[in-house]
């Protein structure tokens, strides 16, 4: 990674936190029986405390997968070979 990259990265994992943040709170209360999750090298995209985690259940849980690809299209350059799985 070049070195102006290295420097983005925690600009972009605040701004991927937080559009996390937008997603979890315009869904309050909302019930879905899909679901979506972001897996990547890193582990499972989970927001809060920690932006990844190994454990599938604990990670973040998108409305669909449409609503995953936009945050993968939107965050792809920031995130290690990202992939969109069904939530279990």
């Amino acid at each position: 990674m070049h070195t102006n990259e290295n420097n983005r990265v925690p600009e972009r994992r605040a701004a991927m936190m937080a559009r996390l943040q937008q997603i979890h709170d315009h869904a309050a209360g909302e019930e879905t029986v899909e679901g979506a999750m972001i897996v990547t090298l890193e582990g499972y995209i989970s927001g809060i405390p920690e932006f990844f985690t190994n454990d599938c259940h604990e990670a973040f849980r998108f409305r669909d997968k449409e609503q995953a690809e936009s945050f993968v299209a939107e965050f792809g350059d920031a995130l290690l070979n990202p992939q969109v799985l069904d939530h279990p």
